[in-house]
Order: C-alpha cells, then structure tokens, then sequence
C-alpha cells in the first residue's frame, strides 16, 4: 500500500480528471445549499439553463483548438436571438427562422474568419471587432426594445420536451455528438489538432491553414446563432441584452474542461462539463445572493486558477531568452523541485 500511494502519479492524476473532480465536488456543494439538487426536475432545469452554453462553448472550442479565442459569440447570440424574434412576428415560420439564425451567425462568423485567415489578424482582434459591430446592429435592429412572441411553436422549443426530455437538451446532445464526431472520427478533426498544436508543422504537410481557421470561426458563428435562436425561445422573446458576458463564460467553459488558450489540445465532453461547472458556479452564487458584478470576479479567477493548474500540472513554463537579435520566446520543461 505505502509503495503504491508512493509511486502514484498525483499530477498525472489531476490533468487526466480534474474537470471531473471539480464537478463532482461542485454537485456536492450544490447539493448542501439546495436540498431539492438531486430531483429529476431540478437537474432537467439545470440542463436546460446550461443547455445553450454548451452549445456556444462548443464553437469556442473549435476556436481555442487552432489557437484562437472567439469574442463574439456573445454578440451574435443577442442579433440571432432578436432576429429570430423579428422573424417569427413578421410571418415566417419557426424553422426557417431557425436557418436564418444559424445563416446569420455564420455570416458573422466569415468576417472574422476571413480577417484570421486571409487578412492574418490576430483572432482576439479580428473577433473584437466583429463582436463591436454585431452589437451594434442588434441594437439598430432591436432600438433597444425586447420583442416579445406568442407563437405556440415558439415556446414549445423553449420550453416543451420530446420524449419525457426538453427540447433545448437534445438540441445540446446533437450539438456535442456532432462536434465530438468531427474532432475524433474524422481527418478534419485531425487536422484542426495539427493547426492548433503547430500552424507551420501544419501547413508544411499540406494542411490548407488559412482554410480550417475560416472554416473554425464561421462554425462558432452558426453554433452561437443556433443558440440565440433557442433562447430567443426559452425566454419567449428577443432581448437585445441576452448573452452579455457570454464570451468569458464559454472561454472560461473550454478552459476549465482543459483546452489549452495555445491551442492544440481540448475536448468537447470536457468542454460540456466545463460549461456545467460554469453554470453550476453562477447558479450557487445567484442562490447565495451573489450580486452580477461580483460574478465577473469569480468568473475571472476560475480562468486564471484553470490556466494555472494546467500550465503546474504538466510542469511547462514559459520564459523569454535574450538573443543577439532581440528577445526570442522558448518554452522549457521544468520538473518539480528541478530548474
């Protein structure tokens, strides 16, 4: 027994399941504070709460993955969201509206794919920008107001289930089944990998770069449509205002399920479980009374303590080497307790 606690790897250990140590330690806590947590109607609502922001945090994924980081999702969620409103008011029937969300995020997304990809902006600005001028035209389209719908179609999607489960979950399920068989079962997954983990290595196998980074951002646009059109439904209406703060939620979703901010490593289960951990945090500070600005603290050290633990656990840490022709970026490998 001693020899065995003695060889056990506890770094190993932890970088191979600390999102799901996390979430077992948050249902615990959850569970303390609110006594009803383990009702089947409690987690069906917790679900379909978090349900969107798996969604949105699985484009984010796509994006983290080639070693970007899309700022705009939650822009685009508000647009759709007020445009699928729109839509449904003037005529148009709910599953068309529902294209034209997805059209409609994926056409934001082609602006900052092509600024990535053809342009080489970095992805924080090129989705920086897009994400002021999405903004922008929602409250154009909107004039600040919330439209409101009575379509029974509508609410249904928002709020109704198919076969004893809501209809927001099994929109989440397919979103992740989808994203998780293009990651792993495919040579497009692959080669989102190799983009991320080396874009020169990449490119001199005859990887089409700039390709798989269009392609990347145009899928966060449509999946963060997607979503802006099912909350446009779960709240019955359009607001303007839904999805602020989105951005750092799904980063912070990605991060804490153990995607690398460098890019080339992440997951689209650990992503999930991310997103619920994110949601579980924020719904145990709205019941402990926690008021939203103070949120954003938390929201902010969650990201910085994941980015830690990742950066400990596997003993890298980068410095910066003096050379005759500047400062040269290197990354050294440091064991515990050896320089």
């Amino acid at each position: 027994m001693k020899n065995g606690l003695r060889n056990f790897d506890f770094r190993s250990f932890w970088n191979s399941y600390q999102v799901w140590i996390i979430f077992i330690a948050l249902i615990i806590c959850y569970s303390l504070i609110s006594p009803d947590f383990f009702t089947s109607r409690n987690i069906s609502n917790i679900m379909t709460q978090n349900a969107m922001l798996v969604v949105v945090a699985m484009g984010q994924l796509l994006a983290v993955i080639t070693g970007g980081i899309d700022l705009s999702v939650g822009a685009i969620l508000a647009l759709t969201g007020v445009m699928t409103a729109k839509f449904v008011v003037g005529g148009m029937s709910v599953y068309v509206a529902i294209l034209a969300a997805i059209g409609i995020g994926a056409l934001a997304g082609v602006i900052s794919g092509l600024l990535v990809s053809k342009f080489k902006f970095a992805p924080f600005i090129a989705t920086l920008a897009t994400m002021v001028m999405v903004k922008g035209m929602t409250f154009v389209q909107s004039g600040g107001h919330v439209t409101y719908v009575s379509d029974p179609t509508f609410k249904f999607l928002g709020r109704g289930s198919i076969l004893g489960m809501p209809v927001m979950i099994w929109v989440m399920l397919l979103v992740i089944f989808l994203v998780w068989f293009v990651l792993t079962k495919t040579v497009v997954g692959r080669r989102l990998y190799a983009v991320g983990g080396n874009p020169e290595a990449a490119r001199l196998a005859g990887i089409n770069v700039p390709r798989y980074l269009f392609a990347v951002y145009v899928c966060s646009g449509a999946l963060a449509g997607l979503a802006g059109a099912f909350m446009a439904f779960r709240l019955g209406a359009g607001s303007p205002t839904i999805g602020s703060e989105w951005e750092l939620d799904t980063i912070a979703a990605v991060v804490v399920g153990g995607a690398s901010l460098m890019g080339g490593i992440g997951a689209p289960l650990n992503a999930m479980l991310g997103a619920l951990i994110i949601g579980f945090i924020r719904n145990i500070l709205n019941l402990l009374g926690v008021a939203t600005y103070p949120q954003l603290i938390v929201k902010g050290l969650i990201i910085i303590l994941a980015v830690l633990s990742q950066n400990l656990g596997s003993g890298l840490i980068v410095t910066k080497k003096k050379t005759g022709g500047g400062v040269q970026p290197e990354t050294d490998i440091v064991q515990s307790g050896k320089e």
